[in-house]
């Protein structure tokens, strides 16, 4: 909650709210560790910090793009970039899907996620550049109407830009994927989650955005440091 309301408000009274919030947050599960020790599986422990610190990290690198593109001075390019990361991740998992069903022979991680394979890793790609130039080429032409600012076409340089992002968004988004599998596997449990019907939990639709979000928010910060500019 704490995470969508810094991505829909600009008021500073909201993200006020997020160090304490961090820190009770944090002080109730250290309370909860001491008092439940022996029924804590440490192995498991472990993973579970792990997971959380890549959790955390992923959603960070959203709230981040709000603070690194103001409102005021990049217009939405803010929401274009967080937009732009669940592009790469649902496009690569859309594809991967379908051409896993349709050509699949070739396993891709047996153990920890039985139905990915090759084929479908490898359609993930496409998905990825396809979605990725859809969003972008999507904004272009819908943010002047909400702006009231002229239309500027995407130069050549930055579709080049956004079809290198999106193929290596693609084998990150697995990874994030892989990994949140792994620690279900280690756990015992089918999903995160019962909030979406046949699907798991929020967690278990976020999880291939993990290491994409911090890749899309690490080049976006060099490019606005070093350039002045988002490399649009």
């Amino acid at each position: 909650p704490i995470t969508l309301l810094m991505l829909t408000a600009e008021a500073l009274q909201i993200t006020a709210f997020i160090l304490p919030t961090a820190f009770i947050t944090l002080l109730y599960f250290t309370m909860l560790m001491i008092k439940k020790l022996q029924e804590i599986d440490f192995v498991k422990l472990c993973g579970t910090f792990g997971l959380s610190a890549v959790v955390i990290s992923g959603f960070y690198a959203l709230v981040h793009f709000k603070t690194l593109l103001p409102t005021e001075i990049y217009g939405f390019d803010g929401v274009l970039m967080i937009l732009l990361c669940l592009a790469f991740a649902w496009g690569s998992d859309a594809f991967a899907y379908f051409c896993g069903r349709a050509w699949g022979k070739h396993k891709l991680a047996p153990v920890v996620s039985p139905n990915k394979t090759v084929e479908g890793f490898i359609g993930g790609f496409f998905g990825s550049v396809f979605f990725g130039l859809a969003i972008c080429v999507a904004y272009s032409y819908l943010a002047p109407l909400i702006t009231g600012q002229p239309f500027v076409a995407l130069r050549g340089q930055s579709y080049f830009i956004l079809v290198i992002m999106a193929l290596i968004s693609c084998p990150l988004g697995v990874a994030g994927d892989l990994f949140a599998s792994a620690i279900k596997r280690q756990c015992k449990i089918k999903d995160y989650g019962t909030i979406f019907s046949g699907h798991g939990g929020i967690l278990d639709r976020f999880d291939s955005v993990l290491f994409i979000t911090p890749f899309v928010a690490m080049l976006t910060s060099f490019c606005v440091n070093s350039l002045g500019t988002v490399f649009f």
